[in-house]
C-alpha cells in the first residue's frame, strides 16, 4: 500500500477551517454574507457569552428547500458560481462554497430553520458531517442559522482567541463591517438579549453612520462622486475635526465588500496632504465599484485584500477624488457661512488709523505697529464673552455690504459670529499660511527689493556650505546671499512681498529647523499643483513663518478683517506650515451642550 492516501471529508474539512475560520468574527462574517447573498431585506444576529456559546442569525431572505440546506454544508457546493468564467464577474459575497462545511466541522452543532415560498420548512441539525432533520413549525420565509460551541472540535483553537472582550470587538467589527454599505437592509446585533447595534433602511449612507458613530456624523463632508468609463467612486470624507491620533475610522469597500488596500490607503493619504495635520489619521467611507472582470477577489482566505488590474488608474482616481472634496469643503467653511459677512476689498472703519502696518524687526517684541504708532482700543473679555459685536455698514462704493466687526482674545485668536456660529481663526496660523502660499505661488518670479544695508552674517564652516549649496534655491523665494570669505555671508535681497523680519533670525531657523515644520513636508509636498522638494518647503515655511503676524499680538479691526479676507483666497485655508490648525469652528449646540442645555 503506498503512503499517499485520501483525506476523510471531516479532515479536509477541518484543515479549511484553519484558514476560513480563524474566531468567532470569521463564523458571523460567513453567516452575514449568506444572508445577504439571500436577497434579505431583515438580518437579525444575536450572540451569547461574547459569541463562544453561540452565534445565531435570521433573516428573511429567500430560504432554501430540503436538498438545497443539506448539500450548503458539502465541501466546495455553493449556488453562487457554476463555471471557470463566473469567477471573472463575482458580485456575490460568498462563492467558494467552503465556509459552512468548514464551520460545521469544528462547532459542536449547527441547527437551520429555513423556508422558501414554495417549499416545505426544513430543520437540520449538522454535527460535523453528520445530519439529521427534525420536525418544524417555521411558516416565515428566509433562514436562521444557530452555531453552538464553536471549536469545540478543535479546543487547540480556543487557546489562541484573545480575551472574550477582544473577540466580542472583532464580533462587533465584522458586524459593522459587512453591515455598512447596505443601506436597503435593516440590521439588528444582540448580545446576551441586550441590543447593541440597530441599523434601520435608509436612503442617506451619513444616516447609517449617524447609527453607528453618533456625532462623528456631523464632521462629515456630503457624499461626493467620482466616475469614469472602467469605474464609480462615493466618498464620504472626514473634515479635520474628525481626525485621530489613533483608532482611525476608515473604510473601504468594493462593490460593497469591506477590503483593506495599500494602493487605495496611499491614495487617500496623499489627498489628504495639506489638510490634516500629519500625525492624525483621517475619516474616511469610500466605495468604488468595479467591473468584476478588472479586479481578482480570490486572493485572500478572508477575502479582504484584493487586486486591481489598472492600479495606477484607481490610485490617481482616489487622490483626485479626496483632493478635489477637500479643497471645495474646507474653503466652504468660510466662504458658505461667513464669506457674506467677510469684505471683498481691503476695509478701514470710521475713526480708526488706516495707516498699512509694517514690521519693526525686533525679535524680542515681534510686533507689528502703524506708522503712527498707535492702536486702537479692542473689545475687552467681557464684551467678547457676551458676544457683543458691532454691525459695520462700509461706504466704499464697490463693497456696499454688512460687515459683523471681529473681535480678538487673548490677543491671537480672532473670533467671528454669525447666526448659530463661531470661527476661531489662529492669527499666527493664519498670517503664516497666506503668506506661505504667496510664496510657493510665486515660486521662481518673485520681486525682490534690495536692502539698504546688507546684512553680514557669521556661520559655522559646514552652516555656511550648506547654505551656499542651498543658493539657488534661496533665490527662488527672493533671497540672493553672497559669499564675503572667511566664515561669512551676506544677505543683498529679500522678497518684495514679505514684510521687513529678522533676517539673522531667518537664516539660523534654515539652518537649524524646527522639527514640526521639518518634519510636516509631507503634506505639503504637492500644493495646489506645485511640487515642492524637502528644502525648498523649509525655506519657503520658514520664511512664511518669521514674517508673519504672532500670537500674543495687538491687531487693529483693518488688520483682523485684512487677514480675514487674505484666508478666504486660499487654495487651502485649513492648516498653516507646522501642520497646526488654523480654523476651528464652534457651534451654539456645542456651547449649549457643554452648559448642559443640550442632551
Amino acid at each position: 500500500m503506498g503512503k499517499i492516501q485520501k483525506l476523510s471529508q471531516n479532515l479536509v474539512n477541518l484543515i479549511a477551517a484553519g484558514e476560513v475560520v480563524e474566531r468567532p468574527a470569521s463564523a458571523l462574517k460567513e453567516l452575514i454574507e449568506n444572508s445577504i447573498d439571500a436577497q434579505s431585506t431583515v438580518i437579525t444576529v444575536r450572540l451569547e457569552n461574547y459569541g463562544m456559546d453561540a452565534i445565531s442569525i435570521k433573516d428573511n431572505g429567500i430560504g432554501m428547500n430540503k436538498e438545497d440546506a443539506v448539500l450548503a454544508f458539502e465541501q466546495h457546493a455553493t449556488s453562487k458560481i457554476k463555471t471557470e468564467e463566473d469567477l471573472n464577474k463575482i458580485l456575490t459575497m460568498g462563492f467558494r462554497g467552503e465556509a459552512l462545511a468548514s464551520i460545521s466541522s469544528v462547532a459542536e452543532s449547527i441547527e437551520v430553520h429555513t423556508k422558501t415560498s414554495v417549499d416545505e420548512a426544513v430543520n437540520i441539525i449538522i454535527k460535523q458531517t453528520n445530519i439529521t432533520e427534525n420536525p418544524t413549525v417555521q411558516s416565515d420565509n428566509g433562514t436562521s442559522i444557530t452555531i453552538k460551541n464553536l471549536f469545540a472540535n478543535v479546543p487547540a483553537r480556543k487557546k489562541f482567541l484573545k480575551s472574550p472582550n477582544t473577540e466580542y470587538k472583532y464580533l462587533t467589527d465584522t458586524f459593522i463591517n459587512v453591515a455598512l454599505p447596505y443601506l436597503g437592509i435593516h440590521f439588528e446585533l444582540y448580545h446576551n438579549n441586550k441590543l447593541v447595534y440597530k441599523l434601520t433602511q435608509t436612503n442617506d449612507i451619513k444616516n447609517r453612520i449617524f447609527e453607528i458613530w453618533g456625532n462623528l456624523a456631523k464632521n462629515l463632508f456630503e457624499p461626493s462622486e467620482f466616475s469614469s468609463t472602467s469605474l464609480s467612486i462615493n466618498g464620504v470624507l472626514g473634515n479635520s475635526e474628525s481626525a485621530r491620533k489613533s483608532s482611525p475610522v476608515q473604510y473601504i469597500y468594493l462593490n460593497n465588500r469591506y477590503i483593506t488596500n495599500k494602493t487605495i490607503n496611499a491614495a487617500i493619504q496623499e489627498g489628504y496632504s495639506g489638510f490634516v495635520n500629519r500625525e492624525l489619521k483621517p475619516t474616511y467611507f469610500l466605495f468604488l465599484n468595479i467591473n468584476p472582470a478588472e479586479v481578482d477577489v480570490n486572493v485572500h482566505p478572508r477575502k479582504l485584500e484584493v487586486k486591481f488590474s489598472k492600479s495606477d488608474e484607481i490610485f490617481r482616481s482616489v487622490m483626485t477624488l479626496t483632493k478635489k472634496t477637500l479643497e471645495k469643503n474646507t474653503r466652504s467653511i468660510i466662504n458658505n457661512n461667513f464669506s457674506d459677512i467677510l469684505p471683498t476689498k481691503k476695509v478701514d472703519f470710521k475713526n480708526e488709523d488706516t495707516t498699512p502696518f509694517k514690521y519693526t524687526g525686533n525679535r524680542n517684541t515681534d510686533t507689528f505697529k502703524s506708522t503712527s504708532n498707535s492702536f486702537k482700543s479692542l473689545p475687552t473679555i467681557n464684551q467678547a464673552l457676551e458676544f457683543t459685536q458691532e454691525l459695520i455698514n462700509t461706504n466704499n462704493e464697490d463693497t456696499q455690504q454688512q460687515i459683523y466687526k471681529p473681535f480678538q482674545i487673548f490677543n491671537t485668536y480672532i473670533v467671528l459670529e454669525k447666526e448659530d456660529k463661531l470661527l476661531f481663526i489662529d492669527q499666527h496660523a493664519a498670517a503664516e499660511k497666506i503668506a506661505f502660499e504667496r510664496l510657493v505661488n510665486s515660486l521662481g518670479k518673485l520681486n525682490r527689493k534690495m536692502l539698504l544695508v546688507p546684512e553680514v552674517i557669521d556661520l559655522k564652516p559646514e552652516d555656511k556650505k550648506h547654505l551656499l549649496e542651498n543658493k539657488n534655491l534661496l533665490e527662488d523665494i527672493g533671497f540672493v546671499i553672497e559669499d564675503i570669505g572667511l566664515d561669512s555671508i551676506q544677505v543683498i535681497e529679500v522678497p518684495e512681498l514679505l514684510n521687513k523680519f529678522d533676517v539673522q533670525h531667518y537664516i539660523n531657523a534654515i539652518i537649524n529647523p524646527e522639527t514640526d515644520i521639518y518634519n510636516n513636508f509631507d503634506q505639503f509636498e504637492t500644493y495646489n499643483g506645485i511640487k515642492l522638494t524637502r528644502d525648498i518647503y523649509l525655506i519657503i515655511a520658514t520664511a512664511a513663518c518669521h514674517s508673519s503676524v504672532r500670537a500674543g499680538q495687538k491687531l487693529t479691526d483693518n488688520e483682523m478683517l485684512n487677514i480675514l479676507k487674505d484666508l478666504n483666497l486660499l487654495y487651502n485655508p485649513y492648516n498653516c506650515p507646522h501642520g497646526r490648525p488654523v480654523i476651528w469652528e464652534l457651534s451654539k449646540y456645542d456651547v449649549e451642550k457643554s452648559f448642559r442645555r443640550k442632551i
